[in-house]
C-alpha cells in the first residue's frame, strides 16, 4: 500500500508582495496618525502656554505689592533713558526713582513681558534664567532675599533675538511669542504707534511682511500670539476685523495656524 505525503504550498511571491503592501499600509497609516497626534499635542502645549501667560499678565495686573499701573506695556527702557518708562517704573516700584541697575535697551513686547512678569535676567545665550522682583522696596534688582514671579519660563527657550541682552520667549515650535499692548498709556518717547520695532524684528518669522496686531481683538487688554506649527507669522492682523471677514486668515495662508490668547481655536478658523 502506496502512503501518500502531503505537501504544503508555500506563499508565492504575488502573495508576499500583497501582504508586503498591507502593511506599509498600515504603518503609513498608523505614522500619519501619531504625527497628528503629536501635532494637536505640541499645539496643545503652546496654548496651555499662552493661557498660563496670559493669567500671568492678569495677575501682575492686579498685584498689590506693585504699584498702581495696571497694566504690561509693549515697551520699556528699564534703565531711565525714556522719562515715559520712568515714570512707569516709579508709579511700578513706589521705592525708587524709576530707574533700574539695569543694561540700557529699548525693550519690544516680546521682551517686555518676559522682563516684568520673569524680573531681572542673567546668563547668557544658551543658559538665560529669569531671577524674579527683590521685595526689597528700595532696590527690585537686588539678588538676596525673598524673590516674586508670575510665569516661571523655561531657560531653554528664552532667547535675545534683539541681540540687546534681554531675551524673548520662545513657544514650543521655536519661534518667540508677540505681545502687543493698546493701553492708552504704552507710549514711549522713541516710537509712536508701539510695538514697531518689534514687528520689524519679528518680519524674520513672516511670509514677507512685519507682523501686525489684530484689529477689534483684545484692543483694550492685551494681545499674545504664537506663529504656530509653521513657524510663520501672519500678516494681515491689522487689516482683519470680525465685521468683514469670518476668518482671520483663508486656509493655506501662513497666519492660519497661529494661536492667540483672544481665540480658542486657531487663527484660521471661525472665531
Amino acid at each position: 500500500m502506496r502512503l501518500g505525503i502531503s505537501r504544503r504550498r508555500g506563499f508565492s511571491i504575488i502573495e508576499l508582495l500583497v501582504v508586503i503592501g498591507i502593511i506599509l499600509v498600515l504603518v503609513s497609516l498608523l505614522m500619519a496618525a501619531t504625527q497628528n497626534v503629536r501635532a494637536i499635542a505640541r499645539d496643545l502645549e503652546v496654548r496651555r502656554e499662552l493661557v498660563g501667560i496670559h493669567n500671568a499678565i492678569l495677575a501682575f495686573n492686579q498685584d498689590p505689592r506693585f504699584g498702581p499701573p495696571k497694566f504690561l506695556p509693549s515697551q520699556l527702557d528699564p534703565s531711565g533713558g525714556d522719562p515715559v518708562s520712568q515714570a512707569y517704573l516709579k508709579r511700578l516700584f513706589p521705592g525708587t526713582n524709576g530707574i533700574m541697575p539695569l543694561t540700557a535697551a529699548k525693550l519690544e513686547g516680546s521682551q517686555t513681558f518676559v522682563l516684568l512678569l520673569g524680573g531681572k535676567a542673567s546668563g547668557g545665550p544658551g543658559n538665560w534664567t529669569c531671577d524674579g522682583w527683590a521685595t526689597d522696596p528700595l532696590d527690585p534688582t537686588a539678588t538676596y532675599g525673598m524673590k516674586i514671579k508670575f510665569y516661571e519660563f523655561d531657560p531653554r527657550r528664552l532667547q535675545d533675538i534683539h541681540g540687546n541682552g534681554y531675551p524673548s520667549y520662545l513657544d514650543t515650535y521655536g519661534r518667540p511669542i508677540a505681545y502687543f499692548c493698546p493701553q492708552r498709556e504704552d507710549m514711549t518717547t522713541w516710537s509712536s504707534p508701539t510695538y514697531t520695532p518689534d514687528c520689524g524684528k519679528l518680519a524674520a518669522f513672516t511670509a514677507g511682511g512685519p507682523l501686525v496686531p489684530y484689529a477689534n481683538q483684545n484692543m483694550t487688554t492685551f494681545q499674545l500670539i504664537s506663529a504656530g506649527k509653521d513657524t510663520i507669522f501672519g500678516t494681515q492682523g491689522g487689516t482683519w476685523t470680525q465685521a468683514n471677514a469670518p476668518q482671520v486668515y483663508p486656509r493655506g495662508s501662513p497666519g492660519n495656524d497661529d494661536l492667540s490668547n483672544f481665540a480658542k481655536n486657531k487663527l484660521g478658523n471661525k472665531q
